[in-house]
């Protein structure tokens, strides 16, 4: 293999996993988080008019800091591995290119339907939430909140589905590159 190839096939191998890493260790913070909070129970003055749940509205305020900071380091480690699999396309045999190419995309979509779309409408609802209940509109933050709770199973199994994909493009081409070795 070229060094322009052991270079990208460093790039892809190293930008699938740690993308894998931060989809893995962004679910453990918000695992922790929650049940973190709740036992604490505390009560947030910004949120004082708003009667129930702030342990819910604390930790999702941390676990929401993280999610961004996974969704922006997410896009470029997967700008990183299309580039490097734009080197690497000739490297797998022609079964293996179109199993490791598609799981590839798949993650690329799932990430891009989850930012582009699912994302900002979460998003908009969690501020509506935590701006209703701050001023003490319990009706509305409530409303908002179920909205957000509405779409919460697909982002969680958007999530699982895109971490799924990204494992099996890294298993693919590092098995790939592997058996390839002289």
């Amino acid at each position: 293999m070229s060094t322009p190839r052991r270079i990208a096939a460093v790039v892809h191998i190293l930008s699938l996993s740690i993308w894998a890493a931060l989809i893995l260790a962004a679910g453990l913070a918000a695992a922790v988080a929650f049940p973190t909070m709740k036992p604490l129970n505390p009560t947030l003055p910004d949120f004082a008019a708003y009667p129930h749940d702030h342990w819910l509205i604390a930790a999702g305020h941390i676990a929401n800091r993280i999610f961004h900071i996974t969704d922006t380091a997410s896009i470029a480690l997967a700008a990183l591995a299309m580039l490097s699999a734009l080197v690497l396309y000739r490297q797998p045999t022609p079964r293996v290119r179109i199993f490791w190419l598609v799981t590839l995309a798949a993650a690329a979509i799932t990430l891009l339907y989850s930012l582009a779309i699912l994302r900002p409408r979460m998003d908009r609802n969690l501020d509506e939430f935590w701006t209703k209940a701050r001023a003490a509109q319990v009706e509305t933050a409530d409303a908002a909140r179920a909205r957000f709770d509405a779409d919460h199973p697909t982002a969680s199994r958007l999530i699982s589905a895109q971490l799924a994909f990204v494992l099996l493009a890294l298993g693919t081409i590092s098995w790939s590159l592997a058996s390839r070795r002289p």
